[in-house]
């Protein structure tokens, strides 16, 4: 144990330094920028030319600065949009440590703020994308110390636990949307009818138009409507004949049993009729019409229909008619 807490000290000891020397390197042009605002900034002060102090303060100064490291530092940061400026600020620098007046190039303490600013920048970029793997390899090692695994999501970037975040809230989104949709179809399809109280059956009925009886059945029975099927065709052609002579779209009867219900067509083919009740049939009585079916009874939901009343006679006004 005392062995891997020495070997385990080392190792953070050497991170330490390793650290040191790559914030120290990343920081080179910083510190050095620093000593040009040492040896240049008594000249806003006591003078127009440089002492010979100044001179060989600012000449070290700027070798240390060198332009062939500068430019790529800016252009691997993106930070390029500065290189203009520094080159010009270097340059007039350089000419101040030949000539030794500043009054003759462009350089004041706006310009020096402004590059200090720039490097302060640039150097805290560097230290931060060099300290980021240090980082991690300091949290796996502490990791290996004490097995601790309660951070889950230490490994993922922030901003890509919230994209996978926003993400879910999405697909749920959609997902509880398509549910309702699903829902109420099913609604639609299931609860409607039996609200409606609407199933297909085999009723024997007769329908009565003005002196025209047809013989047939019930197929479909509801509390607003029915479809009735006639047991032959020549009677469908009767009535189609009787109604293209008629002014007036007829009220017609039904009649089942002993009961008579009003009604009015709707539509008219060969195969059968469909008409809405003049009055909707209460639920006792359909139950009552349900008990006379030849065949089981089953719900069904409800289907639009046009109506080609007018098509059959022109004078006739299905405004009403559902």
């Amino acid at each position: 144990m005392r062995i891997f807490r020495t070997y385990l000290l080392l190792s953070l000891i050497s991170w330490a330094i390793a650290w040191a020397s790559t914030a120290q390197a990343a920081c080179e042009e910083k510190y050095a920028f620093n000593e040009v605002r040492a040896a240049t900034v008594g000249l806003f002060k006591t003078g127009i030319l440089l002492s010979e102090s100044q001179s060989a303060s600012l000449s070290a100064a700027l070798q240390d600065l060198d332009l062939l490291k500068v430019f790529p530092r800016l252009t691997e940061h993106r930070q390029t949009i500065h290189a203009p400026f520094l080159n010009r600020l270097i340059a007039s620098l350089t000419t101040l440590q030949q000539i030794g007046r500043w009054d003759l190039v462009t350089l004041s303490k706006t310009n020096l703020d402004k590059a200090e600013q720039i490097f302060e920048e640039l150097c805290e970029t560097v230290v931060a994308l060099n300290a980021e793997p240090q980082e991690v390899s300091q949290r796996l090692m502490f990791e290996l110390i004490d097995f601790s695994f309660t951070s889950p999501f230490c490994e993922g970037d922030a901003a890509d636990i919230r994209s996978y975040f926003y993400l879910s809230l999405v697909f749920f989104f959609l997902l509880g949307l398509i549910s309702l949709i699903v829902f109420c179809w099913k609604a639609n399809v299931l609860a409607i009818p039996i609200l409606k109280n609407r199933k297909t059956c085999l009723i024997q009925a007769t329908l009565r138009v003005t002196e025209l009886d047809v013989e047939g059945h019930i197929t479909i029975l509801g509390k607003e409507g029915l479809r009735f099927v006639p047991d032959n065709e020549v009677d469908s052609t009767e009535l189609y004949d009787l109604l293209t002579d008629l002014e007036a779209l007829p009220m017609i009867e039904f009649q089942v049993g002993e009961r008579v219900f009003r009604a009015k067509m709707h539509m008219l083919s060969v195969e059968s009729y469909v008409s809405s009740f003049e009055h909707h049939v209460d639920r006792r009585t359909l139950n009552q019409l349900y008990g006379l079916s030849k065949i089981r009874l089953a719900f069904i939901s409800r289907f639009a229909i046009r109506s080609n009343m007018q098509l059959i006679n022109a004078k006739f006004d299905t405004s009403k008619a559902s």
